[in-house]
């Protein structure tokens, strides 16, 4: 996947907009950026951003986050500001102005939408942030990235009698090919 640092920010702004800044922390800003780029690429085969996503403690996280956010706020479009949130300490994201979308294709900006609206309507941070810790985060090293195909992952599935008797049928004729000549 390639990165598109412009479009991270862009989408990183448009979340910010979305949201209101009781419902959006960083926490909930990770996840939603997560699943909008990995849900897109199990959908469509790309990702929205292309953003590295690592194993943190709360979940998958984009490194580049911090860096977009204090550029958005140097260019006056976002400020950043520590709340309290039930005793904890919460960052809160106050847009300034409207985000520039036209790096993201009205598909992707609905798709991000759906996603803001599931992770920061439907669930808390802490309900969100376990919902991403899941077979793939398990079996990773913390800081270890996860590539797009991880995505796949994200899709419960269970494999019954008729899954293993078509794997196996499968098996057998590629075993009857025998070896391909190299």
């Amino acid at each position: 996947m390639q990165f598109d640092r412009d479009k991270f920010k862009s989408a990183v702004h448009y979340i910010c907009s979305l949201m209101d800044p009781s419902e959006l922390g960083a926490v909930k800003l990770h996840k939603t950026l997560y699943f909008s780029d990995m849900l897109f690429y199990a959908k469509s085969g790309g990702a929205i951003t292309g953003a590295r996503y690592c194993k943190q403690r709360f979940g998958p996280v984009a490194p580049y986050l911090w860096t977009a956010l204090t550029e958005l706020e140097s260019e006056g479009a976002v400020e950043q500001h520590e709340v309290d949130f039930y005793g904890f300490r919460k960052k809160a994201f106050i847009v300034k102005s409207a985000p520039d979308v036209s790096r993201l294709s009205q598909e992707e900006k609905q798709f991000i939408d759906s996603v803001a609206q599931f992770v920061c309507r439907a669930h808390t941070a802490r309900e969100i942030s376990e919902l991403t810790h899941n077979a793939v985060w398990e079996a990773a090293e913390m800081g270890e990235e996860f590539p797009y195909y991880t995505a796949l992952g994200l899709f419960p599935a269970e494999v019954d009698e008729e899954d293993i008797a078509w794997g196996i049928a499968e098996a057998e004729k590629i075993d009857e090919q025998g070896p391909k000549p190299r």
